[in-house]
């Protein structure tokens, strides 16, 4: 349920739906995150508290609060079809912690209105 990454060097993260299923803390802290790499942790299901501190961010993903859409081609008896998915990223999220990043714009935090159950936000 808690995984702490901190302090490892990490800068991509590449993340599908169906990994960490369980995951509630997932701790990122002192790394060198791309912003893209918040993106991809946003789909994990189950995540409540998200610590990004320490990575000299300098803007958030404008998709943050944005779903994901996915298009899948699939091979039918009436020729191929295309089936769309939308995953809402950060769900569940509740807390983020943003401190001691290089976040100074207002428009970099546009992106957090739509993170629907967010109620503490660290910076």
């Amino acid at each position: 349920q808690e995984l702490y990454l901190q302090l490892n060097g990490i800068s991509h993260v590449t993340i599908s739906k169906l990994d960490f299923q369980l995951l509630h803390t997932l701790d990122l802290s002192c790394n060198n995150l791309a912003p893209e790499a918040i993106s991809s942790v946003g789909i994990l299901p189950s995540l409540l508290r998200l610590d990004l501190s320490g990575n000299d961010l300098r803007r958030l993903p404008m998709e943050m609060g944005q779903p994901l859409v996915e298009t899948i081609e699939t091979s039918g008896s009436e020729g191929n079809e295309k089936n769309t998915t939308k995953t809402l990223r950060f769900s569940r999220l509740e807390e983020l912690v943003l401190s001691d990043n290089l976040l100074s714009h207002l428009s970099v935090f546009a992106c957090l209105a739509g993170l629907p159950r967010l109620r503490i936000l660290q910076l």
